[in-house]
């Protein structure tokens, strides 16, 4: 597949795995983002008798007045499965780089049950809490970076290109819109073959319709918050192409997207122990750490490696 020609100002990265390559000097390790440090649990939402909560791991105490950046992590799994403790090691980094890190629960895909919409619903309704207990949590209302796998990075795509399906009755005066885009081969249209069968319907409007509705690639407009996006050469759960497609179209409407295509990788290349080694896995979180200090969201470089030196 040819991936030349995208637009200059385009950002994109080939990078080849290579054994025994080295890294920065760094203060922590893989194994250190294993160990057992719990979060602080909120109960942000409740639906149809379903209590979501978010996880929260903050750097130490908060103090009053604190304006911290935040980084909120979305699990995939089809929108049917994961769970937020997937991205818990992901957020004692990120604490331990100085930001509050949430990882976030939501509503799962079930047939005749919950759709593909309440998850985003779920989603844009956590951005909003988030921001409106923004003193209590010690966080900055227009620092909030939005990361997600797969599935989970269409949400987070959503929550930063999509101002459509937020939840009936909530307060629209705070906004769910992140401030930045951290997306790891994030699907971004839906309407394939591999994802229509969440869109089955019997009613007036057809499959391909609500799955165009519910795609990021479709809503992209000027003014759109920063992202990158960071995909494997060789997945086959989620085309390479929709990555690239995405990338070009933020960019051709003045938007900075920086694309990060790794060769000799496949899907879920971020998430700790389940198919990546800890090297890709390290490489991908210092890869989005890197791009948040970029944006000032952070400082300093990643203090992230793979083992002890």
């Amino acid at each position: 597949m040819r991936i030349n020609g995208l637009m200059r100002n385009v950002v994109l990265v080939i990078l080849l795995m290579t054994a025994g390559a080295a890294v920065l000097r760094a203060q922590v390790t893989a194994d250190d983002l294993r160990r057992d440090i719990r979060p602080k649990v909120i109960d942000y939402k409740t639906v149809n008798g379903a209590t979501l909560k978010l996880f929260v791991f903050s750097p130490g105490d908060i103090a009053p007045g604190d304006t911290l950046t935040t980084v909120v992590w979305i699990h995939g799994g089809g929108w049917a499965g994961g769970r937020p403790d997937m991205f818990f090691p992901h957020c004692r980094y990120y604490a331990a780089r100085g930001a509050v890190a949430i990882s976030v629960q939501y509503r799962l895909f079930k047939s005749g049950e919950t759709t593909v919409f309440d998850c985003i619903r779920d989603c844009k309704s956590a951005i909003r809490y988030i921001r409106a207990h923004a003193a209590e949590l010690g966080i900055h209302t227009d620092r909030i970076a939005v990361m997600g796998d797969s599935a989970g990075g269409h949400l987070a795509a959503c929550l930063g290109v999509m101002e459509a399906f937020d939840e009936p009755g909530e307060d629209l005066t705070v906004s769910s819109a992140a401030n930045a885009m951290v997306l790891y081969n994030p699907v971004m249209d839906l309407a394939v073959e591999s994802w229509m069968k969440l869109f089955a319907t019997t009613g007036t409007v057809n499959a391909e319709e609500l799955a165009q509705s519910a795609s990021p690639l479709n809503y992209i407009g000027e003014g759109e918050p920063p992202a990158i996006v960071l995909h494997g050469f060789d997945d086959t759960v989620v085309p390479v192409d929709q990555a690239i497609a995405f990338t070009r179209s933020m960019a051709g409407r003045g938007n900075r997207c920086d694309l990060v295509v790794y060769g000799q990788t496949g899907h879920a290349f971020v998430v700790l122990d389940y198919q990546a080694p800890d090297e890709m896995v390290v490489r991908a979180i210092r890869a989005g750490d890197d791009f948040l200090v970029s944006l000032g969201m952070l400082t300093g470089q990643p203090t992230l490696t793979a083992g002890k030196q």
